[in-house]
C-alpha cells in the first residue's frame, strides 16, 4: 500500500520548487523512484528536494528541465531560491526551531555564550553575524533583524517576555 502524501509547504520558494516538482511527476504518471532513475539520482533525493526537506541543487533543477521540457522554468526558480537564499533565508538546521517558536507558549533554551535569537537587538547579532567567515555585507543586512521579527509574531499576539540570569 502506498504512504499518504505528506503536505507540501508552498509558502516558501523550496516548498513552491517541490510542489512544482510533485505536480509534473504526477502529471507524467511517475513515482519519485521512477522519477529518479530517469535524472540519475535516488528517490530519496527527489522526496527530499519535494518536501522541502532538501534545497535543490542547480544540476537537478536543470535535468528537471529537460527531463519535463519546461524551457527553464525549475532554473528560474532555483536562480529565485539561490538570490532569495543569500538574503533572507535561516540556515537549514535553525528552520525547524521557527516552527516551534511560533507554536509555543513557553520557551526555556540554555544559551552559555550568547543572547537567544529572539532576544536579541538588531546591533547585537549585526555583531554576532559579523564573525561569521566569509559573510558578505549584503547578507549581513538580510540576517540582521529576524529574531526581532519573529518576536513580534507570537501566537497569543502578546509582546514575549523573558527572564535572563543564573541560578547560581
Amino acid at each position: 500500500m502506498a504512504r499518504p502524501q505528506r503536505d507540501l509547504a508552498p509558502d516558501s520558494l523550496i516548498g513552491h520548487f517541490g510542489l512544482e516538482i510533485r505536480t509534473y511527476r504526477n502529471d507524467a504518471g511517475l513515482s519519485q523512484g521512477q522519477l529518479a532513475d530517469a535524472l540519475g539520482c535516488t528517490g530519496q533525493w527527489v522526496g527530499a528536494v519535494e518536501l522541502a526537506d532538501k534545497a535543490p541543487s542547480e544540476a537537478f533543477a536543470q535535468d528537471l528541465d529537460t527531463y519535463f521540457q519546461t524551457n527553464g522554468s525549475f532554473h528560474r526558480l532555483w536562480k529565485t531560491i539561490k538570490c532569495a537564499n543569500q538574503r533572507t533565508a535561516p540556515p537549514s538546521w535553525f528552520k525547524p526551531w521557527i516552527s516551534i517558536e511560533r507554536k509555543a507558549k513557553v520557551l526555556r533554551s540554555w544559551q552559555p555564550l550568547v543572547i537567544p535569537g529572539l532576544l536579541q537587538t538588531p546591533a547585537y547579532a549585526r555583531t554576532i553575524l559579523k564573525g561569521r567567515p566569509g559573510i558578505t555585507d549584503e547578507q549581513l543586512a538580510g540576517e540582521t533583524g529576524r529574531g526581532t521579527d519573529r518576536a513580534t509574531t507570537t501566537p497569543s499576539g502578546r509582546q514575549p517576555t523573558a527572564a535572563l540570569g543564573d541560578r547560581g
